[in-house]
């Protein structure tokens, strides 16, 4: 079952919270990397040009899109960063900026897959749930930005979750993605030592997704 709702139904659980970002390096290497020949569907163009117009108003449709699931155990830091940066790696939505043009055109630039490096960040407090979802609603920038997604996980006493959030541009790309399952394999062949599995996701199989202003 997912279950879809609004910013105010996403509650996630309280807990110790860190965070992956692309480095200011790969953000630059993106700025540099010349419009490829792609071509960008037409309604992710449309959304595109509505971002482009919307930008500095005070309009702020619904934006960001969640999805959220459990892995017991605890968290390890390193090696979530080394399967974040690879699930980054593997799909070229995450390595897609779709930019506008002054003539309106919205052309695609796509950054090598080892240009891609993620950063975590540890907030040592464990944090409520209001204050974690404030935090991912204003850390993911909006479409006009290459980096629209971040990644997380909340640490609790004997398990945490991890979730994606992402600007809904690449939504239509995400939800045909077994994405929990995918990052979760990357996670544990990070975390395997002699075939042993280290985590292992518990509750129900699908990640719960949820749309936020």
């Amino acid at each position: 079952m997912v279950d879809l709702g609004w910013f105010d139904a996403w509650r996630p659980r309280s807990g110790r919270l860190i965070t992956w970002t692309v480095l200011p390096s790969a953000r630059a290497a993106m700025l540099e990397t010349p419009a490829c020949g792609v071509p960008v569907p037409g309604w992710q163009q449309r959304y595109m040009r509505a971002a482009y117009r919307l930008a500095g108003t005070e309009c702020r449709p619904p934006r960001l899109y969640v999805a959220e699931f459990d892995v017991a155990g605890h968290p390890e830091i390193a090696a979530m960063t080394r399967a974040i940066t690879g699930f980054v790696r593997r799909h070229e939505m995450f390595r897609s900026w779709f930019a506008v043009e002054p003539d309106g055109r919205v052309v695609c630039h796509r950054l090598a897959p080892d240009e891609v490096e993620l950063v975590a960040r540890v907030r040592e407090d464990v944090i409520d749930s209001a204050s974690i979802g404030e935090i991912v609603r204003t850390g993911v920038p909006d479409a006009l930005h290459w980096d629209c997604f971040g990644f997380g996980v909340i640490e609790h006493e004997r398990s945490f979750t991890t979730y994606l959030a992402l600007d809904r541009l690449h939504t239509g790309t995400v939800a045909t993605l077994p994405a929990d399952a995918d990052l979760l394999a990357l996670y544990r062949r990070e975390t395997c030592s002699g075939g042993e599995v280290r985590s292992m996701m518990r509750g129900r199989s699908s990640p719960r997704r949820y749309l936020v202003h």
